[in-house]
């Protein structure tokens, strides 16, 4: 196709983070490795 911009998908980089929080979660319950930054991003927090 000429002429078309395709910008990608929004929310595709949420739905990375919430298969890696997943995946994340069931090695490390209760522990928040990756955190929301409202406006910025993400946050990858070292849990030791």
């Amino acid at each position: 196709m000429r002429d078309y911009y395709f910008d990608g998908y929004e929310r595709t980089i949420d739905s990375h983070i919430k298969n890696l929080r997943k995946k994340i979660a069931s090695q490390l319950p209760n522990k928040e490795v990756i955190s929301t930054i409202y406006g910025i991003g993400y946050k990858l927090n070292f849990p030791w």
